[in-house]
């Protein structure tokens, strides 16, 4: 770093399951790019998902024998392994999205979205609980507080007045651009994970409409018995680009969101994209999407529909991707850290 000795920080990812949610890419995108810019990451994870982030470049990946789930458990396991091997390797500043924190570290929570006061419906009981619990305690004792999208800054702002998040929006380029407008084949993607923001059951009502019938693929487990025509399919990296460059049309029907990353990497890949209207969606897709609202089968069906009749060229969605580089986001956080050990230094 310009001005600065190299320094160690750590990120909390030990909430993080295998399968890839936008928490747990956002990690895995940006702390290569905090190493690349002079710092020394280190990520705790759960020992199950380790795999799915050894060999990021320049970032130490610290395997604890704890569960994902559920958070208080996690906590209470991973808490102290993580304060020790802060004190052991001299970390200045811990990134965390799942507090408390280790104690004596400055941290800087992202929140990913508002959930917790604009819809706790949408959350688990025990998740409601236990954000209730640590969060708000969390934003007043943190050192900064990030989030993934204008959206949800503004809901914080509303509901504390006090908090002035900086917006360090996820990127989209993550997978490689499509060489040529691929051949769009007749079904339909969505991709969970499928907790309860996602509004999985709006899906499959609009999809049970569709005539003449299309496939749904969902990729990821959602944990229910489908109705016919509706497949859960397991997609690791290259398996769901192949899946956003194929598809006729991606489904984001999200409630609610934060940010939403597979509405941005269908975008990225030329996809067609139905969303539902939420505010999140409309700040990342922009004019490049096609809404519904997220309580309306009936107009979810109908954008469906139009998409399928009259997809468009991939061009205004491929230009609507390009303003969400990694790189940019990596740039803000590295200010914001930048700023935070300069300020512990005086």
């Amino acid at each position: 770093m310009p001005g600065l000795p190299p320094a160690r920080l750590a990120a909390d990812g030990t909430a993080y399951d295998a399968c890839m949610s936008g928490a747990a890419r956002r990690a895995q995108c940006l702390l290569p790019l905090l190493a690349a810019r002079g710092w020394e990451p280190l990520l705790f994870v759960a020992e199950r998902s380790a795999p799915a982030f050894t060999g990021l470049p320049g970032v130490e990946i610290v395997a604890l024998p704890v569960p994902a789930h559920p958070a208080p458990l996690r906590s209470a396991l991973a808490g102290p392994r993580m304060a020790e091997a802060c004190r052991q390797r001299n970390i200045r500043v811990f990134l965390t999205e799942t507090p408390p924190a280790p104690r004596g570290v400055p941290f800087v929570l992202t929140v990913h979205d508002a959930r917790l006061w604009d819809a706790p419906r949408l959350l688990s009981p025990g998740r409601r609980w236990w954000l209730r619990r640590t969060l708000p305690a969390a934003l007043r004792a943190a050192a900064a507080v990030v989030t993934p999208s204008e959206a949800t800054a503004a809901r914080l702002r509303a509901h504390l007045p006090g908090i002035a998040p900086l917006v360090v929006r996820n990127g989209a380029d993550h997978f490689p651009p499509p060489a040529q407008e691929e051949v769009r084949e007749r079904f339909l993607l969505a991709v969970g994970p499928w907790d309860r923001r996602k509004n999985l059951e709006l899906l499959l009502r609009a999809h049970a409409l569709l005539q003449p019938p299309l496939p749904l693929l969902l990729a990821g487990e959602p944990g229910i018995r489908l109705p016919a025509g509706v497949h859960a399919v397991a997609a690791d990296d290259a398996r769901l680009v192949d899946l956003y460059r194929r598809a006729a049309v991606t489904v984001c029907p999200s409630a609610f969101e934060g940010f939403d990353l597979p509405l941005a990497e269908a975008l990225a890949q030329g996809c067609p994209v139905a969303a539902s209207d939420i505010p999140a969606h409309r700040e990342v897709g922009g004019d490049a999407a096609r809404y519904f609202a997220p309580d309306d089968p009936a107009r979810a069906l109908e954008v469906i529909r139009e998409l399928l009749a009259h997809p468009g060229g991939a061009e205004p969605r491929l230009a609507r991707a390009l303003a969400f580089p990694w790189q940019e986001a990596a740039q803000a956080l590295d200010a914001l850290l930048r700023r935070q050990l300069g300020a512990g230094r005086r």
